[in-house]
């Protein structure tokens, strides 16, 4: 079976993508594509190895023939398999799975709904809780230290909360079954 396959292709008309030239627009040079495609991607993905070796992979088929340039991404792919970027995007790919699964709870174990949740204080990470659960449609009660911290977390909250309703109107979304806006973060200040 693979040898017939090998004599269609070896016979075939069609040319082999492996066989074309790769040609810059009018007016670009290769050298000023790729120095914009490296500002580009570094930019776009700063910190990352990965994406900025796919632009070298990309580069090297400009000024390279296939085989040379297939040992090439082949030599990046190897590279970063065995680096720590790979390594720790497989270590989280398996800690979210397994956070997940709790030891000695079935699978079908039956669920609570949340309806209500609270927050204790209204600092960045309170107040972005706060609208997460909102959001969601979870009523939320937030507490926070003193009444001049709660006047500045209802102004904050009150934005977000108007831009999210704003976009779930937009979009349709945000309404329980009965057709009224999910519930909204209620701040609660220190007396």
């Amino acid at each position: 079976m693979i040898d017939f396959a090998h004599e269609v292709a070896e016979r075939s008309k069609h040319p082999r993508l492996r066989d074309r030239t790769v040609d810059m627009p009018p007016g670009v040079d290769a050298s000023s594509f790729a120095s914009a495609a490296r500002r580009d991607v570094a930019a776009e993905a700063r910190g990352l190895i990965a994406p900025m070796k796919c632009v070298e992979a990309v580069l090297a088929s400009l000024a390279s023939p296939f085989a040379e340039g297939m040992q090439i991404e082949r030599a990046f792919f190897v590279e970063l398999l065995n680096g720590s970027e790979s390594k720790a995007l497989r270590h989280a790919f398996f800690a979210e799975r397994a956070a997940a699964k709790i030891p000695d709870v079935p699978d079908n174990t039956p669920t609570r709904p949340i309806r209500n949740a609270a927050v204790i204080g209204f600092g960045t990470m309170g107040g972005g809780i706060a609208m997460s659960l909102a959001n969601a449609g979870i009523r939320c009660a937030c507490s926070k230290q003193s009444r001049r911290h709660s006047t500045a977390a209802s102004l904050s909250a009150g934005a977000t909360g108007k831009r999210a309703q704003k976009r779930q109107a937009d979009s349709g979304a945000g309404r329980d079954s009965g057709g009224t806006a999910a519930p909204r973060a209620e701040i609660r200040g220190a007396a």
